[in-house]
């Protein structure tokens, strides 16, 4: 008896061998045990029709960060230090630094990876992160934007501007329309402040600068730093800071 039962045991545990294998062959059953498996990484997929998906990880303008990246370089250009790292330029803010838009005029050694060539008048511009740069010497300046550029995609901190119901596309005081090209949308400089781009009369900008004295003038709040006035102002449902007055 023990004999046998010993063998009934032994042919159920191999017949149950058998049909585990013969289930995990089967493409249907492979399927429906995968079905609540947690997937190793996300993807994240972002669409052309977003402004700024290039740069979905780059940090907005305007931002404030505790530091500067690591391998930033150190550039500095009337008086006032930056530091440069892959196409992004930060300010020194108080204790802090913040995501700015370069001065026309600096120079930096590299491109950033990335960077996409612009030809307009027969001449090639170096474009990334909203920022135009043209080839002097071994260097690589600055620009003011062109107007007739067309990028694929520009920074985040961009305000959205409805003109005549077609919508424009603000950002370092440039001016972008979305034009379709080869199918996709791109954008097109289609307007430049006087100053070349740097913050002016109108302009928008995510905070004021540290430090900017606080006047109440007939029931309304400014902010003043150097010789320009702010105002706060409400755009799609943010607060941003409106420049009034430009000395």
């Amino acid at each position: 008896m023990k004999t046998l039962e010993f063998r009934d045991k032994r042919h159920f545990v191999i017949s149950f061998i058998i049909l585990i294998l013969l289930l995990a062959n089967n493409p249907s059953f492979a399927q429906h045990r995968n079905v609540h498996a947690r997937p190793s990484h996300r993807t994240v997929v972002v669409g052309r029709t977003n402004p700024h998906w290039r740069y979905v990880n780059a940090p907005r303008r305007g931002v404030v960060v505790t530091n500067a990246p690591r391998a930033a370089i150190g550039v500095t250009f009337g008086g006032v230090g930056y530091n440069y790292h892959q196409g992004i330029f930060y300010r020194r803010y108080g204790r802090r630094y913040i995501v700015t838009a370069p001065p026309i005029g600096i120079r930096v050694h590299t491109l950033p990876v990335g960077y996409t060539r612009v030809v307009i008048a027969d001449r090639p511009y170096y474009y990334y992160y909203g920022t135009y740069y043209l080839q002097n010497d071994n260097e690589y300046e600055v620009s003011k934007p062109p107007v007739g550029a067309v990028v694929e995609s520009i920074p985040d901190g961009y305000e959205i501007v409805q003109i005549n119901g077609d919508t424009y596309y603000r950002v370092d005081g440039v001016q972008y329309k979305a034009v379709t090209k080869d199918g996709e949308i791109w954008y097109e400089v289609v307007n430049v402040d006087s100053n070349g781009g740097s913050p002016s009369v109108g302009s928008l900008v995510r905070m004021v600068p540290e430090g900017s004295e606080k006047v109440i003038i007939d029931g309304n709040t400014y902010y003043t730093s150097n010789g320009t006035q702010y105002k706060a102002v409400t755009r799609n449902g943010e607060v941003w800071y409106e420049i009034i007055k430009v000395n």
